[in-house]
């Protein structure tokens, strides 16, 4: 664990750091998607549709931080009367493998618990061990995704 990595809530001066790190994450470790699907990725993520979404009381964003430099992020919402959904989490490659993602997993969950979320709900190419390991059950699984890859749709409760 990188003791001194923060986790704080993304504010709007944020949007253009969300999605230069939204960018970076489809460049670096989305590779298994097709180019045109990362293309299209790009194109929808624009900073105006990060704006929106962060100004909704439904969604959770947050930003990981090490001495004030961003290493990852989360994107999640509240998807229903007691559900919410993990959209995106990326942790920047060399920053993997020191707890910033277990991190920003277990601020979302708290966040999300306190808005009345239940269950949380991802879908993952890759890493399912890494989300089996903090309490996720795999709950079923989608051959060809958007994007041409199959995903496993994981669940836990909160």
């Amino acid at each position: 664990m990188v003791s001194n990595a923060t986790i704080e809530a993304a504010r709007l001066r944020d949007v253009g750091i969300l999605n230069k790190l939204f960018i970076q994450s489809v460049e670096s470790s989305f590779d298994y998607f097709t180019e045109a699907y990362r293309e299209q990725l790009r194109r929808e993520h624009s900073k105006a549709r990060f704006l929106k979404a962060l100004c909704s009381d439904r969604s959770c964003f947050l930003i990981a931080r090490l001495e004030g430099n961003p290493v990852g992020y989360s994107l999640s919402r509240v998807d229903g009367v007691e559900t919410g959904f993990i959209h995106w989490m990326y942790v920047l490659p060399n920053m993997q493998g020191k707890g910033i993602g277990s991190a920003l997993l277990g601020s979302s969950q708290k966040i999300l618990s306190e808005r009345g979320v239940h269950s949380l709900r991802l879908l993952t190419h890759d890493q399912v061990e890494f989300y089996r390991r903090l309490g996720f059950k795999q709950q079923g699984y989608i051959e060809d995704y958007s994007g041409g890859v199959p995903m496993t749709v994981m669940e836990c409760q909160i």
